[in-house]
């Protein structure tokens, strides 16, 4: 996920969980991939690893 969104320069959350999800060789992206996604983007903002900006999502420099 960081490398992904380093590489995007960020991006929304929906661009994130796609994108890390063709990394990550899915070529489509179903409830549960998303899901998680989703939840481990949760767990990095709370961490601190990623936060918000200007509606977009982008990693911290930690």
């Amino acid at each position: 996920m960081l490398t992904t969104l380093r590489a995007m320069f960020g991006g929304s959350q929906e661009d994130a969980v796609v994108q890390t999800a063709r990394n990550l060789g899915y070529n489509r992206t179903g409830g549960t991939i998303t899901r998680i996604l989703h939840q481990t983007i949760a767990r990095m903002l709370k961490r601190g690893d990623l936060r918000n900006s200007f509606e977009m999502i982008v990693a911290t420099d930690n």
